[in-house]
């Protein structure tokens, strides 16, 4: 029966005239022990048929609760499975350093995801895990087709910039032109991306990957 805690899906169509339901509200979620998908963001897709897309998870199904109720799937040659979720720890940060959100993300056509995130940064007077607050809480992690994590770039980081020492306040990446239509990642998944340091001055870098 449907009613509105399962009337919203993602189908794919692969080309063959027939529709695979990739996802659907009030349906087991992969990766997360029992829990529900709540809600579901628009997918994106590549050349290749490699499909993501956000979603929250229904507290108090499985293990989900407050915190932990946001992740990012992966839709690959029939399967679909779980690449990052909030309360996870976030690769290559100081123990205890969790994602709390995710901003923004694309897939280029060779399988490598970008993800422009944020972490936990506690309360007021009282820092995250790993030492995050608000002046170190964005990052952009870039996952490639084996599910290994490089952390880009991250608020508080020191960068050398001709010579300077300079500390990033906030990270810009993925304009986008049309729902998932990012203008800073290429086919083979190398990035563009602003930077805007603390003492107001800007860079743009470039991230090639081999």
């Amino acid at each position: 029966t449907v009613s509105g805690l399962n009337n919203a899906g993602i189908w794919f169509d692969p080309g063959t005239g027939s529709r695979l339901l990739i996802a659907r509200t009030g349906s087991p979620a992969p990766g997360v022990n029992g829990s529900l998908f709540a809600t579901l963001n628009d997918p994106i897709l590549n050349n290749n048929d490699l499909l993501a897309f956000r979603g929250t998870l229904k507290i108090a199904t499985g293990d989900t609760i407050l915190g932990n109720n946001i992740g990012i799937w992966f839709y690959n040659s029939g399967t679909t499975s779980l690449v990052l979720r909030t309360k996870m720890q976030a690769p290559q940060c100081p123990q205890g350093a969790v994602f709390s959100d995710f901003t923004q993300f694309v897939v280029s056509d060779s399988g490598r995801l970008m993800v422009l995130a944020t972490l936990d940064a506690g309360k007021p007077g009282v820092p995250g895990g790993g030492g995050v607050t608000t002046k170190n809480n964005q990052g952009i992690w870039s996952i490639d087709a084996n599910r290994n994590a490089t952390l880009i770039a991250r608020t508080g980081d020191v960068q050398n910039v001709d010579g300077m020492l300079k500390t990033i306040r906030s990270i810009t990446i993925f304009p986008a032109q049309a729902t998932g239509a990012g203008r800073s990642v290429n086919a083979a998944g190398n990035a563009i991306f602003r930077l805007t340091f603390t003492d107001g001055t800007q860079a743009v870098e470039t991230i090639v990957f081999p």
